[in-house]
């Protein structure tokens, strides 16, 4: 069953436009686990921008080209098998500022070799 502030659509294109009565802009975006299959990250973060109002706040966890997956052979393994894009954690921090966010925090998940990350951004 579907949460009721649910949407439809994909990182691409939601279908609302805020402001339109359609739906409200929201306060916050979560996605875990999903980024590094996004095929134009940069473009799913501008929606993502988009559709939250000013100073809503994005929590995105995923995959980092950090700590072991800094080594090339690892993370071309890595992307083979899983068919993932996977950012170095300042590629990520240059296209969250140019979508219109500002990180606030980003935290390795323990136990995880500082591969899984938390970042916290906030819509400017």
């Amino acid at each position: 069953t579907a949460c009721r502030d649910s949407w439809p659509g994909t990182a691409r294109r939601w279908s609302f436009t805020p402001g339109s009565g359609a739906r409200p802009r929201r306060t916050w975006f979560i996605t875990t686990a999903s980024l590094h299959h996004w095929a134009d990250q940069s473009r799913g973060l501008a929606e993502v921008c988009r559709v939250l109002r000013p100073g809503g706040t994005l929590l995105l966890g995923d995959v980092l080209a950090a700590g072991l997956l800094r080594f090339r052979p690892l993370a071309w393994l890595l992307s083979r098998l899983d068919a993932g894009r996977f950012s170095r954690p300042e590629v990520l921090d240059g296209m969250l500022r140019e979508a219109g966010f500002r990180v606030i925090r980003r935290t390795a998940v323990p136990r995880w070799a500082k591969v899984v990350q938390v970042t916290v951004a906030c819509r400017r």
